[in-house]
């Protein structure tokens, strides 16, 4: 039984994925870290928000988020979140993504990792348990992807200008004060910000607006 216990603690496992358990309070923050390992962060319950240089990545409840090996990335919860993750060696043979996405989970894929979690990290493969973590990583690549991302500018400067927005929100800033802070027109920051990968520009009439979808930006897979 593998629960609030700590990746470092795994990471060498011998085994192609690892199943931790975790429970977090309302508030808590993962800084920008990265791993050896990609990790898909099912919350049962609660709201998580993953942030890479990517974008942001609203998890609602009984969703799961993909993170790929060696992305810097940061977690915050919104709520009181309860965490399965599997930890899922790079180097195999799956054809996993390369981008951060959030992942719908199928009730197969939920109990699987329900089991998982009191699975020995040091598992026989040819046993019931090693056929289990076997199944589940089958599963884990038909999972589909949810446009809840929200992708960053490619202008540095207006991508900084939306991170430090979205640590330390303000409802009352302005297209004016944005462009003014970014010493640009307002014509060349809307067309900027238009310019964000994969999805159309969601500017309102006066403010900046930033959306959590984004649809038609599929997984990249290697």
């Amino acid at each position: 039984m593998v629960r609030n216990a700590r990746l470092a603690e795994y990471e060498r496992t011998p085994r192609p994925v690892v199943a931790i358990a975790n429970d977090f309070p309302a508030g808590h923050v993962m800084p920008p870290h990265r791993h050896a390992r990609a990790q898909l962060v099912y919350g049962a319950s609660g709201v998580m928000l993953v942030g890479s240089e990517q974008g942001r990545w609203v998890v609602p409840p009984e969703r799961a988020a993909w993170i790929p090996a060696g992305v810097v990335h940061d977690l915050r919860m919104l709520s009181r979140v309860s965490t399965v993750t599997i930890w899922v060696d790079p180097d195999g043979d799956l054809d996993l993504p390369r981008d951060c996405q959030v992942v719908a989970v199928s009730q197969l894929m939920r109990s699987l990792l329900l089991e998982a979690v009191d699975i020995a990290p040091e598992y026989d493969g040819g046993t019931r348990e090693g056929l289990v973590m076997s199944l589940l990583l089958h599963e884990l690549i038909r999972l589909p992807t949810l446009p809840l991302c929200l992708p960053f500018p490619r202008h540095e400067g207006l991508a900084q200008q939306c991170r430090t927005f979205l640590n330390a929100p303000a409802p009352h800033d302005t297209i004016d004060a944005w462009s003014a802070a970014l010493n640009m027109s307002r014509r060349t920051f809307t067309r900027l910000f238009r310019k964000r990968p994969g999805s159309p520009s969601r500017l309102g009439g006066s403010r900046p607006a930033c959306s959590p979808r984004c649809p038609g930006w599929p997984p990249t897979r290697r």
